[in-house]
C-alpha cells in the first residue's frame, strides 16, 4: 500500500493526540501518539557543548541541556568544551540519551535547507517528465546563487509564490538560530521539534486527506494550510459527528488487535507474534475448517505475507524478525512470498531488508530500530498477564471525559497507578480537561476496565 493512498484520522484530547493512517479498505497501517510530557525530540535543534570524546568510537557526548548527554558520531577534529549547533536524529531509549548530528536539515513542505551543503538535491518523489522540467526552471531561478537546498515531493504542485515564501521562512529560521547561538552558547533548545499534527501535514503527499475531531486545532490547521500549504486545502475535513472519529472508522478494534499475540486472517488462518530479546518470531497457522492442499496453503500464506508487513510496521517491530509460513512443497511459491514482502515494505519509512529464505524454510527480515513498539506504548507486561499501561488508560479517561454531556459531575473510576499518572505526568492534560468541562474530573479509586468507566453523576 502506497503512502499516497493512506488517509489520516486525527483525534485530539487533553492527554494525547492520536493519528491513525488508514487505507481505502479501512485497514489501520500506522498509529502515531503524541502524549503530554512525552513528545519526541527528533528534529529539534540545540546549542550543544562537547563534554567527552570517545576516539575509539569516533564519537562525542554532547550536553544539549536535557540532563543525559547526547551521542554524536563522526567527531573527528572536535575537542571537549567546543560549542556547536546540533539536531536530534533519534530519541533516547533504554536509559540512553538521544542521538544528534551536526548535519542540520531544516524542513518545510516544499523545500529542505541544509546549511553548509553544496548544490541542489531532488527527492525521488519529484519524479521525471513535465513536472520536473517546470520545477527545474522555476527552482533554478529562485535559488540562483543559493546552495544547500533539497526539493521535496510536494513541490510538484507548488506555485512560485509558495516556493519564495518557503525559502524566506527557512533562511529566517536559520538566521534566528544563529543569532540565538551567537548571543548565548550555553546548552539549550534553539528550535523545538514541531507537533505531530504539523509534521504529518508537512510530510504528506499532495493528494493526502486529513480528518480531525478538534475544532480549535482544525481552525488553526485550516489557516496554516491556506497560507503555507494550499495543495492540502481540499483534503481537510472536520469531524463533528456524535461518535468519536476512531469509533466511526473501527480504529479501536484494530488497535486492540495490534497489541494482541494472535491476529486472524481474512478468509481463514491466523498468525501469532512472540518476542524475545534476540528476535521476533511470527508463526502462520491454518484455520480450523480451512481447505487443505498446496493451493489452499499458498492462499493462506499469501494473505499472511500481506498482513505481516502491515502488522510489523503498525506494531513498530524492529531488529531480527523470523516468519514461519505454512510449509509448501513448491519452493517457487515460497520465493513468491519473499517478493510479496519486499513489495509491501517498499514504502516503509524505516530501512527494512527481507533477507530471503533460510535453509530451514523460514523467511528472515531485519528492520531498523526507532522508538519503542506500539505494545510498549499501550500495555505493560506483568507475570501471567498483559494490562493496559497506566498512562494509556489515563489518556483514555481524559479522551472520554471531555465528551461527557448532561448534568452532574464528570467521574472516572481509576486504579492507583492510573490516578498517579493523571496527577503526575498527565497533570497538564487534567488541567486542560478541567478547563474544557468547566469543572474538575472526580477520580474514584477502583478497578481499571477497557474502556474506562467515565460518566456524569
Amino acid at each position: 500500500m502506497s503512502k499516497a493512498s493512506l488517509d489520516t484520522l486525527i483525534e485530539v484530547s487533553p492527554g494525547e493526540t492520536r493519528a491513525a493512517r488508514m487505507d481505502q479498505d479501512g485497514l489501520l497501517h500506522e498509529l502515531l501518539l503524541d502524549r503530554v510530557g512525552q513528545a519526541s525530540l527528533v528534529g529539534g535543534i540545540y546549542a550543544g557543548r562537547i563534554v567527552r570524546i570517545e576516539k575509539g568510537m569516533d564519537a562525542a557526548f554532547v550536553d544539549i541541556g536535557l540532563g543525559e548527554p547526547a551521542l554524536m558520531n563522526k567527531a573527528k577534529g572536535l575537542a571537549e568544551g567546543k560549542n556547536l549547533i546540533v539536531q536530534v536524529s533519534r530519541d533516547g531509549r533504554d536509559g540512553k540519551g538521544p542521538a544528534v548530528t551536526r548535519n542540520l536539515s531544516l524542513l518545510d513542505r516544499y523545500l529542505a535547507y541544509t546549511p553548509g551543503r553544496k548544490g541542489l538535491n531532488w527527492a525521488r518523489a519529484v519524479g521525471k517528465g513535465r513536472d520536473r522540467a517546470r520545477l527545474e526552471d522555476l527552482v533554478g531561478e529562485l535559488l540562483d546563487g543559493r546552495e544547500g537546498y533539497s526539493v521535496r515531493g510536494p513541490a510538484v504542485v507548488a506555485e512560485g509564490k509558495n516556493l519564495i515564501a518557503t525559502i524566506e521562512r527557512l533562511e529566517q529560521r536559520w538566521e534566528d538560530m544563529q543569532e540565538q547561538f551567537r548571543a548565548d552558547k550555553s546548552p539549550r533548545c534553539l528550535e523545538a521539534p514541531i507537533s505531530l499534527i504539523d509534521r504529518l501535514l508537512r510530510d504528506a503527499d499532495a493528494e493526502a486527506r486529513f480528518a480531525i475531531d478538534d475544532r480549535v486545532q482544525f481552525m488553526r490547521i485550516e489557516k496554516m494550510v491556506a497560507q503555507d500549504m494550499p495543495d492540502l486545502a481540499e483534503g481537510l475535513l472536520f469531524h463533528k459527528g456524535p461518535e468519536q472519529i476512531f469509533d466511526v472508522a473501527g480504529v479501536e478494534e484494530q488497535i486492540d488487535e495490534a497489541v494482541s499475540r494472535t491476529v486472524s486472517l481474512r478468509g481463514g488462518g491466523s498468525m501469532s507474534f512472540d518476542h524475545t530479546e534476540a528476535m521476533t518470531v511470527i508463526d502462520v497457522n491454518m484455520g480450523a475448517g480451512t481447505k487443505q492442499g498446496d493451493d489452499a496453503i499458498f492462499q493462506v500464506n499469501r494473505r499472511a505475507a500481506e498482513t505481516v508487513a502491515r502488522q510489523i510496521i503498525l506494531r513498530n517491530i524492529a531488529g531480527l524478525i523470523v516468519v514461519d509460513f505454512i510449509s509448501m512443497r513448491d519452493k517457487a511459491r515460497a520465493k513468491k512470498l519473499v517478493e510479496i514482502l519486499r513489495a509491501r515494505f517498499r514504502d516503509d519509512a524505516r530501512h527494512t531488508d527481507v533477507l530471503g529464505l533460510t535453509a530451514g524454510g523460514l523467511i528472515e527480515i531485519t528492520r531498523q530500530r526507532e522508538g519503542i513498539t506500539l505494545a510498549q506504548q499501550l500495555t505493560e507486561v506483568r507475570p501471567e498477564e498483559v494490562r493496559v499501561h497506566p498512562v494509556a488508560q489515563a489518556c483514555a479517561i481524559l479522551r472520554l471525559a471531555i465528551r461527557m454531556k448532561g448534568a452532574g459531575k464528570p467521574t472516572a473510576v481509576a486504579s492507583g497507578p492510573v490516578m498517579e499518572a493523571l496527577n503526575g505526568p498527565l497533570s497538564a492534560g487534567m488541567e486542560e480537561a478541567t478547563r474544557r468541562l468547566g469543572q474538575p474530573i472526580i477520580l474514584e479509586e477502583g478497578q481499571d476496565s477497557t474502556p474506562p468507566v467515565v460518566e456524569m453523576r
